[in-house]
């Protein structure tokens, strides 16, 4: 599993957050917010820590807007349909937190909101389609060679 950890610096710690599990926690050192993201990822998930991958971006305490490079998400409109959207960056609210920002087309209108992050996901994959073996006979022709 791939998250993104926000790592800021507040006034008396570092402080470490997983926009899209929505959780947190205080990290004694900048070099430690790796490390507890990955356990925190594991805590929530149940997933083993050998499978968390995190990517960590660095902030300031008066950053409410980070940018990301734009990439397909699909998000949860206001009339509960998923729709494919771009997510342009993370955005932080008074409580501190921080939400997704996407921007996407939905009933004519082009809409760029923060959502929470449980209307916010990586898009479905299609898995390649397996291709099935033969059967039957197959003969070849090695006449004249």
């Amino acid at each position: 599993m791939h998250v993104v950890a926000i790592l800021e610096k507040r006034v008396l710690h570092w402080y470490v957050y997983l926009p899209t599990l929505g959780c947190g926690s205080a990290v004694p050192e900048p070099g430690g917010a790796q490390a507890t993201a990955v356990t925190l990822v594991s805590a929530v998930t149940g997933l083993p820590e050998a499978d968390v991958l995190v990517s960590l971006r660095h902030t300031h305490v008066a950053d409410t807007l980070l940018p990301t490079p734009p990439s397909d998400v699909e998000v949860r409109h206001s009339d509960g349909t998923w729709r494919a959207a771009r997510h342009v960056g993370w955005l932080r609210p008074r409580d501190g937190s921080w939400k997704p920002l996407v921007a996407y087309t939905a009933d004519g209108a082009q809409w760029e909101r923060a959502v929470h992050a449980s209307h916010f996901r990586e898009p479905a994959r299609e898995s390649a389609e397996i291709p099935l073996p033969r059967t039957g006979r197959v003969e070849v022709d090695v006449a004249g060679v």
